[in-house]
């Protein structure tokens, strides 16, 4: 009897057989992936690529250093940008309480004129 023979004999038996042989051939794929991908030992990397612990450690220390450079940089460019925006703050209040002098000044002789 042939597969063809059997797929049309009957619609439910040919989906069954169907889903079997589906089921083999995915698990003989997944076998087959698994020998084929599967790792058996380590990677093993250029001898160049290689580092010390105590090299590890005193890239991490360069590194730890750059960092808190930046930081300090920074901090100090805040501390100078605080340091300019106060200054600025009193020139403005300076600027307003002359003004405001001017102004009361003024309401004063407007005051004196009246009465």
């Amino acid at each position: 009897m042939l597969l063809t023979e059997v797929v049309t004999s009957t619609p439910s038996t040919a989906q069954a057989l169907l889903a079997g042989l589906t089921a083999l051939a995915t698990a003989v794929a997944a076998v087959l992936a698994k020998k084929r991908y599967n790792r058996t030992r380590q990677p093993s990397a250029p001898k160049g690529d290689l580092i010390t612990r105590v090299e590890f450690h005193q890239s991490l220390d360069a590194m730890r250093d750059r960092q808190t450079a930046s930081v300090m940089a920074i901090g100090e460019k805040m501390d100078q940008n605080h340091k300019e925006v106060l200054a600025l703050i009193t020139q403005q209040g300076v600027a307003v309480e002359q003004r405001l002098d001017k102004l009361d000044t003024a309401v004063a002789r407007l005051d004196e004129r009246t009465t």
